[in-house]
């Protein structure tokens, strides 16, 4: 095998280790964000069935005046 090879089997190889840690950086960034989005969707989703409970709680209100009448 030639030096010029061998530079350029090792340029290869050096510029694959690079995107290989840039993608790794990558992937911890997407989990953090998925994490945060999955903290937020729960949060909502929380947030979301203490209003429905709410709604029921008047609705039922409503339903006791309306048959009281």
């Amino acid at each position: 095998m030639s030096f010029e090879l061998l530079e350029e089997l090792e340029a290869k190889i050096q510029a694959a280790v690079e995107n290989i840690e840039l993608l790794r950086m990558e992937i911890d960034e997407l989990k953090e964000q998925n994490s945060q989005l999955s903290d937020e969707n729960n949060r909502l989703h929380q947030e979301q069935q203490a209003w429905q409970d709410r709604l029921k709680s008047l609705l039922g209100r409503i339903n006791n005046v309306n048959s009281e009448e």
